[in-house]
C-alpha cells in the first residue's frame, strides 16, 4: 500500500471516529435547560427550595452557608439590588466576578436547579457536576441568542428598563432520565464583567412536568469510555478493509 494511500485511509478513519464521538452517549443527555416567561425572576417549579440572599449583609464573602448549600470561591460578594440585579428590586443579589471560580455545593444530590440570571452577558459560565463527573457545561452565548427582546432589560419597577442592552432571565436546569447533580461552578472569565445571579431554588425529586420553554445552552460532555471504544471499533474496521484492499490487490 503506497503512503499516500496509507494517510487517505487513516484520514477517513479519524473523521469516523470524531463523527461516533459527536454521536454518542453523553453525560449531559441527561440535563434540559428552559427559560420562564419574560419578567419572571422566580421559578414556577412547585415543592423547591429557595435562597434569595437578602438575610445576608452585602460585601466580599469567602463563603456562604445557604438554603440550598455551601457557595465558595475566591471572587464572591453580596450587592444590594439595582440595574444589573437584585429580584424584585429589592433585597440582595450574589456575583461572581472574573478571578476564579465559585463552587455552589447542594451537599446532596438533585433533581433540578433555577435561578435568576440578571445583566446576562457571554462571558457567565458554569458547569454541573455529579461528584467528579462533569455533565454539562452551560453555554451562556446560546442561551442568549435564544432569549427574545423581550427579556431586555430590568423588569422591576426601581430600575424598569435600566441596562437595555443585556437580558434577564429566570432558567431552569432539570435531570431528565433519573439524572441528578450536586455541585455547581461559577465561571465568569471576563473580569470587566460579573455574573449576577438571584433566587436559587432546588428540587431533590424529579419534575413530572416541566415548565418554561426548552432552549439550547447546555453543551454535550462526551464520555471518554464511548469514545474510546467508538475510536478503537473504527481503527479495526479500517485496518482489516486496508488488509483486504492490499490482498486483491496483489
Amino acid at each position: 500500500m503506497r503512503m499516500d494511500q496509507m494517510r487517505t485511509r487513516l484520514g477517513i478513519a479519524t473523521a469516523m471516529i470524531l463523527g461516533l464521538g459527536m454521536g454518542a452517549r453523553t453525560a449531559s443527555a441527561g440535563l434540559s435547560l428552559t427559560v420562564e416567561p419574560p419578567g419572571a425572576q422566580r421559578t414556577s417549579v412547585s415543592g423547591v427550595t429557595t435562597e434569595d440572599f437578602d438575610g445576608f449583609t452585602t460585601g466580599w464573602r469567602p463563603s456562604l452557608t445557604t438554603a440550598v448549600g455551601t457557595i465558595s470561591g475566591d471572587n464572591l460578594r453580596i450587592l444590594a439590588a439595582d440595574q444589573y440585579g437584585g429580584e424584585g428590586g429589592g433585597g440582595n443579589y450574589l456575583a461572581v466576578g472574573g478571578n476564579g471560580p465559585v463552587t455552589l455545593d447542594f451537599g446532596s444530590p438533585q433533581a433540578y436547579f433555577g435561578f435568576w440570571w440578571s445583566a446576562a452577558d457571554p462571558s457567565n459560565a458554569f458547569e454541573i457536576y455529579s461528584g467528579s463527573t462533569l455533565l454539562g457545561r452551560f453555554d451562556p452565548a446560546t442561551a442568549l441568542e435564544a432569549l427574545s427582546y423581550e427579556y431586555k432589560g430590568n423588569p422591576n419597577d426601581e430600575f424598569l428598563g435600566w441596562n437595555y442592552g443585556e437580558k434577564y432571565a429566570y432558567l431552569n436546569f432539570f435531570g431528565t432520565e433519573g439524572t441528578t447533580f450536586d455541585r455547581v461552578v461559577f465561571m465568569n472569565p471576563n473580569s470587566g464583567s460579573l455574573l449576577e445571579l438571584d433566587s436559587f431554588s432546588i428540587r431533590a425529586t424529579a419534575v413530572p412536568e416541566i415548565p418554561g420553554e426548552v432552549i439550547p445552552g447546555v453543551g454535550a460532555v462526551p464520555e471518554p469510555s464511548s469514545f474510546a471504544m467508538a475510536g478503537a471499533s473504527v481503527l479495526a474496521a479500517a485496518a482489516l478493509a486496508a488488509r483486504r484492499r492490499s490482498h486483491r490487490a496483489g
